[in-house]
């Protein structure tokens, strides 16, 4: 019973390889099943040989595995284009979702490349504009440095103008005189000299300090009218004198660093017609 039972089960088995073999390689076979040789059990009755029945399936087994590794390739290849060709041939549909992507990307691009200029123009005069405070601030730090005592020179000028008048007032005759007189008499005039001899150092004195200090007095008869550093009071004819220069100077100017304080006051010559 046990015999026959082993023998039904190698028959199947040999059966379902077979057909799965045929499968395999998607054509039909036959399979030619020739029966061993046998042995005799303790009954009596042959059975098939264990080790040929092994053997079909050892057979069979290859057959199925050089299938594969002879179709495998083919088969993959194929796996492997099927994807590339089914790319290649997309749909309208697709290909115009993937256009308009491309225009959407187009556009992206062409927004960040104005918007980055727009951003380099407003860096570019963000710093032209910092450069011109610096530029401002500098000019305005040294002017200030410079004309810091403008305010206190203009206020000695005055003193300065009345030393000159003071000076102006003594006649030269008047100090010989007294020269004279003070030599053999010992008088007041000598007195006079000596006053009008400290006003002078004092006004040249206060003349150097200006000097220090970058105060230039400027203004005197004969030189060329500039509208810019004189003003001209009045005009009147005067012989050999040229025109359009300055004849009499009412008060002199002074100009600091270069700038004019204030203008001197002139009176020019006419200009011949």
């Amino acid at each position: 019973m046990i015999s026959s039972l082993r023998n039904r089960v190698v028959q199947n088995a040999s059966k379902c390889i077979a057909q799965t073999a045929c499968n395999i390689q998607g054509t039909p076979t036959v399979l030619a099943y020739h029966r061993p040789s046998s042995y005799q059990d303790a009954f009596g009755r042959s059975l098939p040989d264990r080790s040929c029945a092994r053997g079909l399936v050892g057979s069979l087994c290859s057959s199925r595995r050089s299938f594969m590794s002879e179709g495998g390739a083919g088969t993959g290849e194929g796996n492997h284009k099927a994807p590339e060709q089914e790319n290649a041939s997309g749909t309208p549909g697709e290909e115009k979702a993937a256009g308009a992507a491309e225009d959407e990307q187009g556009k992206l691009v062409e927004k960040l490349m104005a918007e980055n200029k727009e951003l380099k123009d407003k860096v570019l005069y963000t710093l032209a504009e910092m450069e011109n405070v610096r530029t401002i601030a500098r000019r305005d730090a040294a002017s200030a440095k410079q004309f810091a005592l403008q305010s206190f020179a203009k206020q000695l000028l005055d003193v300065a103008d009345n030393l000159n008048r003071a000076l102006a007032s003594v006649p030269k005759e008047a100090l010989e005189e007294g020269g004279e007189a003070g030599g053999k008499e010992g008088g007041g005039s000598s007195l006079l000299a000596t006053l009008v001899e400290g006003v002078a150092m004092t006004d040249a004195q206060l003349q150097k300090v200006f000097a220090a200090n970058q105060i230039v007095q400027y203004g005197k008869p004969g030189d060329k009218f500039d509208p810019h550093m004189h003003d001209a009071l009045f005009e009147y004819d005067e012989e050999g004198r040229e025109g359009g220069s300055v004849g009499q100077v009412l008060k002199t100017g002074y100009t600091l660093n270069g700038r004019v304080i204030r203008p001197a006051q002139v009176g020019t010559v006419k200009k011949a017609v």
